[in-house]
């Protein structure tokens, strides 16, 4: 009897250690930090979703998803390679600003708010286009609609250059501490 119950602890004790293991990776990965919603969640409520990606040759290639409500919260998801590139990095935190901050973010992207998709992020798209640049990707949802903007900030980059700009200084309407525009750009 007593060699079963030390047999049943070899086999069954490092298992129980695993499953404890894996039900406090997930618990810590839930608690990461709060997700955007992807729609508006009440009627008349405003999303602008920005989400940066980098080019090939981006060092940490830290990357920034930005959802702003027309409430005011602001959910923001930064990723990055840690260490020698095998542990990706995310982060997550939710801030308030004033709804006048997320009208500022409006404002400042609304001459390149397209009517309904705009891809920008393919040679084809482009009259010249250079494939190691970064990307942006940006959504309206409600408000008059949903619009999507993708952009490759390799594409036209001398004729499109006040979009590009407008696109990289994208965080700064919201005043956030740290958040003055995409990763890799001042």
């Amino acid at each position: 009897m007593e060699r079963r119950a030390i047999a049943w602890r070899m086999i069954w004790s490092p298992c129980l250690r695993s499953a404890s293991a894996c039900l406090l990776l997930a618990l810590a990965t839930c608690a990461a930090g709060p997700r955007a919603p992807a729609a508006p969640r009440t009627p008349g409520e405003e999303l602008i979703a920005i989400e940066s990606s980098p080019g090939p040759f981006c060092g940490r290639c830290e990357t920034l998803k930005l959802t702003a409500s027309s409430t005011g919260q602001v959910w923001i998801e930064r990723g990055y390679w840690a260490g020698e590139y095998s542990i990706w990095q995310v982060r997550r935190r939710r801030v308030r600003v004033t709804p006048e901050r997320f009208a500022q973010l409006r404002e400042h992207l609304r001459p390149h708010r397209p009517q309904g998709e705009l891809l920008l992020d393919r040679p084809e798209a482009c009259s010249y286009f250079e494939d190691d640049a970064g990307e942006v990707r940006v959504e309206w949802r409600g408000g008059g609609g949903d619009s999507r903007l993708r952009y490759d900030f390799g594409c036209d980059g001398d004729t499109r250059r006040a979009m590009a700009d407008a696109l990289r200084r994208a965080p700064r309407p919201l005043g956030i501490h740290g958040l003055r525009a995409l990763p890799g750009y001042r």
